[in-house]
């Protein structure tokens, strides 16, 4: 089987998809930082091999471990007051130098892990709109695929989320939660079928062009205030229910907000990928993470 290189192991993302390699029976190599947590890594810790990208030698482990395929998962969103430069250190410049290690590693391919919003939205959007623009600059010297997810959220994901953030909230009855108007339309897709459509494109990269987009979207949009009402629906069927008050329209639209998603799921479906998990099912399976 395939050796595979994994950026940002320890994060939501990169978590699951070494779980799910590491059962198909590949090496899983995982880069983290030295202090990173791994307690989305319980139960397969012990099967990864780890590089620390802030020692001086990441870069050789990396050429040392003769990776077949590199996953790029780490990123900075910049929700924890980060500088612009150290943001853009961590979504170009490490991103790079990961793309030029597996070009000299002479990997098959390098599947970047890239977001659906629009690149005006955010300094993040933008920053990884850039870094693909160099990964499909440098297609001659690697296949390089990249894949734009729409809204992904399940068990294990971070606090901060806006899915996960939203539930503890309601569990935790807090007395009002300010929200947008909600009427900005997402394609939520739930992280096992995110897993399985990176699965299902590594299945057939040798069919694919060296530059690639691809979007991994359900194909089933749902307004954002409909998910949330659908939330604490379920959430009161569950548990005692909330006391919590949804306020709706208290919030203010970030400026360019993205109303209707930009994406396409016509390709992977052709792949004969299909999301298994409808929003009702992947909400469930969220609230049942509080038992």
């Amino acid at each position: 089987m395939p050796t595979i290189v994994i950026s940002g192991v320890t994060g939501f993302l990169g978590s699951h998809l070494a779980r799910f390699f590491i059962a198909q029976g590949h090496t899983v190599y995982g880069i983290k930082r030295r202090h990173s947590s791994l307690d989305k890594l319980k139960g397969i810790s012990s099967a990864i091999r780890f590089i620390d990208a802030d020692i001086d030698n990441w870069q050789e482990q990396v050429r040392r471990a003769v990776p077949e395929i590199m996953i790029h998962t780490a990123c900075s969103y910049g929700r924890h007051g980060e500088s612009l430069s150290s943001l853009l250190q961590t979504n170009i410049v490490f991103a790079t130098q990961l793309l030029e290690v597996a070009i000299e590693s002479q990997a098959s391919c390098f599947v970047n892990a890239d977001s659906a919003l629009n690149p005006s939205v955010s300094s993040y959007a933008l920053s990884k709109l850039q870094f693909k623009q160099w990964g499909e600059r440098l297609q001659d010297k690697i296949q390089f695929i990249n894949l734009r997810i729409e809204h992904m959220y399940g068990v294990g994901d971070d606090d901060y989320k806006f899915v996960k953030w939203l539930i503890t909230q309601i569990a935790n009855d807090v007395r009002s939660v300010p929200l947008t108007s909600g009427i900005q339309q997402r394609d939520f897709i739930y992280i096992e079928d995110v897993v399985s459509a990176f699965d299902i494109v590594l299945k057939h990269k040798n069919e694919l062009p060296n530059y690639i987009e691809i979007d991994i979207a359900s194909g089933e949009l749902i307004t954002v205030k409909d998910f949330i009402n659908q939330i604490i629906s379920a959430y009161n069927l569950m548990y005692p229910p909330s006391n919590t008050v949804l306020n709706f329209g208290a919030v203010a639209y970030r400026d360019n907000e993205m109303m209707v998603p930009n994406v396409d799921a016509s390709y992977i479906k052709e792949l004969g990928w299909r999301a298994k998990t409808n929003y009702k099912e992947g909400i469930k399976k969220l609230l049942e993470e509080l038992k």
